[in-house]
């Protein structure tokens, strides 16, 4: 990915979440959101930090 900025579709019924750097201990990655929200109700709880 030569530019975090590019390749942004004008259309996202939902969030992109891409790799940007994967090691052993750390992952960086670019979340691409265009007002999408957690339910009303519930708790919003990933699997990882």
């Amino acid at each position: 990915m030569a530019n975090i900025f590019s390749n942004i579709p004008a259309e996202l019924p939902d969030e992109i979440f891409e790799d940007i750097l994967i090691t052993e201990k750390l992952r960086v990655e670019r979340i691409v959101s265009k007002g999408q929200t957690s339910p009303e109700t519930g708790w919003y709880d990933q699997d990882e930090n």
